[in-house]
């Protein structure tokens, strides 16, 4: 379920990218 998150985060590339980066750290924290 995590990597389908960060793919599709990765596959966005919104100006939110910023927020999605902080949350996955904090997922993987």
């Amino acid at each position: 379920m995590l990597r389908v998150f960060i793919l599709y985060a990765e596959n966005v590339h919104t100006p939110d990218t910023d927020i999605s980066d902080a949350y996955c750290s904090a997922v993987f924290a």
